[in-house]
């Protein structure tokens, strides 16, 4: 049983792209496969779907994405697996314990939720500062797809609505035929620019109130994990570090809000992922301004949610 990894970078994730795949090597991945817009440019694929694909955004609007994970399940044997990995991203840790997790899903899909920094909490003043709203209510989906995204994947009603969001960035797949038929329908939708991109809603019906924008991809895959009932696991990197069951945490650790009073039950493992975000230029300087942003986020969240400050 083989485990592979795939990737694609724009030029200014070339070098983060280096260094994922040396991380890739070192925690003994088989294979690893990196695209660029450049390979994409030449497909068939591409030229089809260029309302989409020459736009700037995400190269365009991230369609690449399940266009290269099917390609390379397409290729696998039953039961290998797939690992899908952002190019701002580096493994720090053994993947095996996410490896067991995917192989004990019937599904043979392994997805984690995604948690949006408090920092998009303060876009709003929907939302009373509490623990339920700020871990919870506001990664729901109503808050990050677009109506017609909705009401064009058939998923008009509360249960995507409060649905929560997972995160594209990183996915696992074994190869059954339960995770082709769930990647085949994610490409299906993401080639539909209404429900992919930015364009504004035709279907009459407005956004949802508190809505913070639209995500793409990972609106396209989140209301299809609700829809194939998948249990959701921890975000592995350290933007998941704040919902750790308590013997997983580590002190002085990175968070990007204080510890939740109710972890995340199914997720036994510790951080796996660097989740570095950051381009080519000025590499270290940008990443070490960002944790010193994020710790002031938390500390401001966690003296208001805790100390009443």
């Amino acid at each position: 049983m083989s485990v592979s990894l795939v990737t694609f970078s724009t030029p200014a994730f070339y070098y983060a792209r280096h260094t994922l795949l040396m991380s890739a090597k070192k925690y003994r991945i088989d294979h690893s496969h990196a695209y660029t817009m450049n390979d994409f440019s030449k497909t068939d694929f591409y030229l089809k779907y260029k309302n989409i694909t020459d736009q700037k955004r995400g190269a365009g609007y991230w369609l690449w994405k399940p266009y290269y994970i099917l390609q390379h399940l397409n290729k696998l044997h039953e039961n290998d697996i797939l690992i899908y990995c952002d190019s701002g991203l580096d493994i720090i840790d053994s993947l095996s314990p996410l490896i067991e997790l995917v192989r004990s899903q019937n599904s043979g899909i392994l997805l984690f939720e995604n948690y949006q920094g408090s920092g998009y909490f303060n876009r709003t003043s929907g939302f009373k500062v509490n623990e339920e709203n700020i871990y919870i209510e506001m990664n729901k989906c109503k808050y990050w797809t677009k109506r017609d995204a909705f009401i064009l994947m058939g998923a008009d009603s509360s249960e995507y609505w409060d649905a929560a969001q997972t995160d594209a960035c990183f996915q696992i797949y074994r190869k059954t035929e339960t995770s082709l038929k769930f990647v085949r329908e994610w490409l299906a939708y993401c080639c539909n620019e209404q429900i992919l991109t930015d364009t504004p809603n035709l279907s009459g019906k407005e956004n949802f109130d508190n809505f913070f924008g639209h995500i793409h991809d990972q609106t396209i895959v989140s209301l299809l994990a609700k829809k194939y009932q998948l249990d959701l696991f921890r975000c592995p990197s350290q933007f998941g570090n704040h919902f750790k069951l308590p013997k997983y945490r580590i002190d002085n650790e990175f968070k990007m809000l204080p510890y939740c009073s109710y972890p995340k039950q199914n997720s036994k493992y510790g951080q796996i992922l660097n989740h570095h975000r950051i381009r080519f230029s000025a590499y270290y300087f940008r990443w070490r301004y960002f944790l010193g942003q994020e710790k002031q986020i938390a500390i401001g969240w966690f003296s208001r949610l805790f100390l009443n400050v």
